[in-house]
């Protein structure tokens, strides 16, 4: 997500999302998970505050 500045997300809830997010694709390529996983993946990314990041991004986008 570089050249985008999150404001008001606290930047541990990134942290954390970008790790789990690394986390899964690498299980996925090395077969650790099935890709099914991804979609878990999805739903908890978006309920841990994926929702919140990426409405913060669109409404930087929508401003340019």
């Amino acid at each position: 997500m570089t050249g985008y500045i999150i404001h008001s997300c606290p930047s541990i809830m990134w942290t954390s999302l970008e790790k789990k997010e690394n986390d899964i694709f690498l299980k996925i390529i090395i077969g650790e998970e099935p890709i099914d996983a991804f979609d878990t993946f999805v739903e908890e990314w978006k309920a841990e505050g994926g929702d919140a990041i990426t409405a913060e991004v669109q409404a930087i986008v929508d401003n340019k």
